[in-house]
Order: C-alpha cells, then sequence, then structure tokens
C-alpha cells in the first residue's frame, strides 16, 4: 500500500504521538510569535506620519514565502528542517537582546529589521516543514499529526499563559523569547530522532515530485500584497484632507468607507491567486483549504484573552472546548467528511464571535469576555480541525475525491486481477504543495485586513464593532459550501458514469 512499515501499521504507536506533539508546539509557537507580527502590521495608519510599509510587513511577506518553501523539499525528511527553522529563529532571538519587536511607533536600525525577517523567515520554515512531515506521515497516523498541528495554532492562548507562569521572564516581567523555542525545538528534534530510528535500513525512501509552483505563486501573492498596501496607504494619505488642509465629515467618511472596502478587495484579490493555483493541485479539496485559511486569518488576528492568574476556570473552560472541536473536526474528517461542510459551520461560529470583541460591546456586556474565546476557539477549532485532516488525507491527483470514498456498484464482469496494488502511490509533493498554500492565504489575508482589525480593538472614533471580518467569514463560509456541494456533485454523475458502463444492457 506504500504506507505501511513490516506487519504493523505506522502511526498507529507511540511514535505517533511525538510526531503530534511535536506538531502541536511548532503550531502554538508559530501562533504565539507570528500572529501577533500580522496584526503589528496593521496600526500603520494609526500612527501619524506613518510609512506604508513598515518592517513588520516585510517580515509577514516572509513568513509566507517561507512557509512555501516546504513545497521544493519532499525528499527531505520534515523534523529536521522544523528544528533548523527554528535554531534559526532562536539565534535571532539570542542575537537581539529581549526580543525582536517592530512596534509601529518606533524605527529599528537595519540589523534588527534583518534579525526579525531571518526570525520570520525560520518560524514560517518550521510551520512548512511541520507540512511536509504531516505529509510524508503514513495515512492511519496522519490525521492526528494534523489534528495536532492544528490544535497548537488554535489553541496557543494556553501556551502563552503557560509560558509566563513556568518560563523565565525578563526584567520587564515579560517571556524571555528565546525561552519559548526550548520546547518547540526539542520535541521536533526528537520527533527527527524517532523517524530516523524507525526507518528500515534498505527500505526506499518515499519521496515527491520536485514542485517550485507554491513558491511562485505564493510570492507573487505576496509582491501582491505589499503593491495593494502601499497603493491603498498612498490613496489614502492623498485624498484625507482637502486642497485646503481641512477634512469635513462627508470626505472623513468616504476616506474611511475607501479604507475598509480596499482592504478586502486586497485581501479577495491575493486569495483568489491562492485559490487558483489551490485547485489546480487539489481542486474542490485545495480550494477548501485556502479559502477556509483566507478566513481564518483576520479571525485569528482578534485573538482570545486568556490567563490562568486571572481565571483560571474560564482558561480551563476554553481549552477543553478548543480541544473538543479538534478532536470532533479530525473525527469528522474521517467519518463524515460527505455528511455536511463542516469547516462552513466552524468558520460561522467563529465570525458570531468578531463583533463582542469590540471595546463598547465588551463595556456593555462583561458575559463577552468569557462567551467570545469559547465561540472563537469552538469555531476555529472545528474548522481548523476538519479542514487540516482532510486536505492532509484527500487525494492529489487531478480530481480529488473525499478520503475513503470507494465506489458501491457492483460490476458484473469483474477484470482481470491486476498484478500490483490498485491503490495509487501517494504523491507527497503533491500534497505538500496544496497543504502549505493554506498557512499562506492564513498570513497575507490576515495581514491584508490587518488594519481593519487594529481599527475595530480601539476606543474613539471607530469603537464601533466592525462587520467586515464577520461578513468577509461569512462570504468563506458560503463559499465553502457552494465547493461542498459542487465536489458532491461530481462525485455523483462519476457514479452514475461508472454504473452506466458498467450496466449489463450496455451494448
Amino acid at each position: 500500500m506504500g504506507e505501511m512499515t513490516g506487519a504493523r501499521p505506522v502511526g498507529r504507536d507511540w511514535t505517533t504521538l511525538v510526531d503530534a506533539a511535536a506538531a502541536l508546539a511548532v503550531g502554538a509557537v508559530f501562533a504565539a510569535r507570528e500572529l501577533p507580527l500580522v496584526a503589528q502590521s496593521g496600526f500603520t495608519e494609526l500612527v501619524r506620519d506613518g510609512q506604508p510599509l513598515r518592517p513588520a510587513a516585510f517580515a509577514c511577506v516572509a513568513v509566507a514565502v517561507a512557509v512555501a518553501l516546504a513545497a521544493l523539499l519532499p525528499a527531505l525528511p520534515g523534523w529536521p528542517v522544523a528544528a533548523g527553522g527554528l535554531a534559526l529563529t532562536f539565534l535571532t532571538d539570542l542575537a537581539v537582546e529581549g526580543g525582536v519587536h517592530l512596534l509601529p511607533t518606533s524605527t529599528p536600525s537595519p540589523g534588527l529589521v534583518l534579525a526579525a525577517i531571518a526570525g520570520a523567515a525560520g518560524m514560517g520554515l518550521a510551520l512548512g516543514a511541520a507540512l511536509l512531515a504531516v505529509g510524508q506521515a503514513a495515512r492511519p497516523g496522519r490525521r492526528l499529526v494534523a489534528a495536532g498541528l492544528a490544535a497548537g495554532l488554535v489553541l496557543h492562548p494556553v501556551g502563552n499563559a503557560l509560558s509566563y507562569a513556568v518560563l523565565p521572564t525578563t526584567e520587564s516581567d515579560r517571556v524571555r523569547p528565546d525561552a519559548q523555542l526550548w520546547l518547540p525545538i526539542a520535541l521536533t528534534v526528537a520527533a527527527a530522532a524517532v523517524a530516523w530510528r524507525r526507518a528500515r535500513p534498505g527500505r526506499p525512501a518515499r519521496t515527491g515530485r520536485f514542485r517550485p509552483g507554491p513558491l511562485l505563486v505564493v510570492g507573487a501573492a505576496a509582491v501582491l500584497t505589499l503593491v495593494g498596501l502601499t497603493l491603498r496607504w498612498w490613496i489614502v494619505r492623498q485624498f484625507q484632507l482637502s486642497p485646503d488642509g481641512l477634512a469635513g465629515p462627508r470626505r472623513e467618511r468616504a476616506v474611511e468607507a475607501f479604507g475598509q472596502a480596499s482592504t478586502v478587495v486586497l485581501a479577495v484579490v491575493v486569495a483568489l491567486v491562492l485559490l487558483w493555483y489551490a485547485y489546480r493541485v487539489g481542486r474542490a479539496v485545495g480550494a477548501r483549504w485556502v479559502v477556509l485559511c483566507a478566513a481564518a486569518g483576520p479571525i485569528a488576528l482578534y485573538g482570545v484573552p486568556l490567563s490562568f492568574t486571572a481565571a483560571p476556570g474560564r482558561a480551563f473552560l476554553v481549552t477543553a472546548v478548543g480541544v473538543a472541536a479538534l478532536a470532533a473536526g479530525a473525527a469528522l474528517a474521517r467519518h463524515a467528511a460527505r455528511l455536511l461542510p463542516w469547516d462552513a459551520l466552524g468558520l460561522l461560529v467563529a465570525a458570531v464571535a468578531l463583533p463582542l470583541a469590540a471595546p463598547v460591546v465588551r463595556a456593555e456586556m462583561p458575559s463577552a469576555d468569557t462567551v467570545r474565546p469559547l465561540l472563537t476557539v469552538l469555531g476555529l477549532g472545528l474548522a481548523l480541525g476538519f479542514g487540516l485532516a482532510f486536505a492532509a488525507t484527500a487525494s492529489t491527483g487531478s480530481a480529488p475525491t473525499a478520503p475513503g470514498f470507494v465506489p458501491t456498484t457492483p460490476d458484473p464482469t469483474p477484470p482481470t486481477p491486476p498484478a500490483a496494488p490498485s491503490v495509487t502511490r501517494p504523491d507527497i509533493g503533491g500534497r505538500v504543495a496544496l497543504l502549505v498554500l493554506g498557512p499562506a492565504a492564513l498570513v497575507l489575508s490576515g495581514q491584508a485586513l490587518a488594519p481593519v482589525v487594529a481599527r475595530s480593538q480601539f476606543d474613539g472614533p471607530y469603537q464601533g464593532p466592525s462587520l467586515t471580518v464577520p461578513v468577509f467569514a461569512g462570504v468563506a463560509a458560503l463559499l465553502l459550501a457552494l465547493l461542498f456541494g459542487f465536489d458532491r456533485a461530481v462525485d455523483r454523475l462519476r457514479q452514475d458514469l461508472r454504473a452506466e458502463a458498467a450496466s449489463p444492457g450496455r451494448p
């Protein structure tokens, strides 16, 4: 079958738990470090005399491109590459005392900018390599490793809260940035050692075809994001004031409306570029994965306020709900993927929680501080848990079908038994090329909509709850439902054609 080693299936023993733990650690540290970086890129216009592209914007682009680098490495084992990416970030943290911080109100030195970009690239490479390890895992345990990675991305606030309790802090009462990487590096090294020991001597490694397409497409989408943000900033600056230097209410409303709409247009255009290539690689499955991540990016920027010291009961409740949602998503990807579009349902639940993040809503509804984290982890857990497990186990051929789909129509004239197994050998390169497009869409769409997220979480003229991101997520959920229906219709048509071809009365 191409995914078994000896008599016992690879992935059903304790070694898969090591892979899942390493994936969880990589996902958690990536989300904890890079999502705030993406959010910082949206603070430019909130600062007087802000620049169109500050270092945070280039660091975000480096993250997306570094994730796509994994598609060039299908012949390499994933966990050693992930450990190398984390080590690069660790070295940049050691080189810069106190860690790398690209605040919009400061002007960092060129050395600090280079360190920030190098550290961001290391984190992106680590996540891409974790996806490479997911693609290389045997099918019986691949869902578990994928679920571990999704759990890290969704439940990273839990790791942050724990880190403040157990890790050493700096003089400013902040956790040392390099200390956050100790456990992920140890787990990825352990997973690499386990994978090396698990490999049987003399057995040829299952490699994938070299695919430069994801890197080129993600690079083009990243450049498009930078160009779009620069053009948007220039137009806003040009029309913010009238020729006489005044700004009336009508002009302010017009500029505000353009600022909101332009971010959505940019996010949609970038997502469409990645969606086009994802459909070529994985058809409806690939398209659903990219749409899901493009909608989850701006949602994840709102964050989940969590503190074990202030409210341990709430933290435990959020953790329990998130773990249950992630487990349910992975299980549904295996047993009920063709029943309902679970990724769309998860997005809708997470979108409902977004207006509760507005300061005016939190002031009038104290319960929002508890309801919003629960809805966020429930929705994102279900959506990403299902989406990543579904994309990791789906076929990557010219017309992939849902995992586990087998035609049930009997053939009255069975063909001659083939000499080799009828199951197609999986293309690891194609699977990884599909998986890396999701995080790239998450980072770039989050960067495009970061100005909207930044404005919606501050008091003042923007204190009202913004519906831009919830509507964006709702439209993405509708598109996911349509892709689900399209995939079902194609499968049904394929079954009818096979039944017609196998009919005894067919001439």
